[in-house]
């Protein structure tokens, strides 16, 4: 079986991969002309999703350079951390998730000790407060 070096994919699923994108694009492309704004969007979320959830920060300069637009992938993210922050309670695994992957970002960028604790307070509580044994 042919492999394309680059990928370490035989030439075939490669093929098929590259296709599948084509045609995304061709999408794309359809909706911008059509304008229609909250499908772009909704791709966009679903194209930054895994590299937020791994903290990519490579991710935004990697757009910057091939489209030339500055995209912050984690400032929506950092809306919520904030609200977290201000009521200064996790209070549900999303909102843990959250915290966890703004930790993360923050720990790359060698970001504020002060917030990183907070952050990190804030985590150790919540597993305090779900780790209590329920009276019955």
């Amino acid at each position: 079986m042919e492999k394309v070096a680059s990928e370490g994919l035989p030439k075939k699923d490669f093929e098929n991969v590259a296709e599948y994108y084509r045609q995304q694009k061709k999408q794309i492309e359809k909706h911008f002309e059509m304008r229609r704004l909250y499908l772009l969007q909704q791709r966009l979320n679903k194209l930054i999703e895994f590299p937020r959830q791994r903290s990519d920060l490579t991710f935004s300069n990697y757009i910057k350079e091939k489209t030339g637009y500055k995209i912050d992938i984690f400032e929506s993210l950092q809306i919520r951390v904030e609200e977290i922050i201000k009521e200064n309670q996790i209070k549900n695994k999303g909102q843990l998730n959250d915290i966890a992957i703004i930790l993360n970002v923050y720990k790359q960028q060698s970001f504020d000790q002060g917030k990183i604790d907070i952050l990190k307070n804030l985590i150790l509580n919540y597993f305090k407060k779900i780790k209590k044994p329920s009276k019955l």
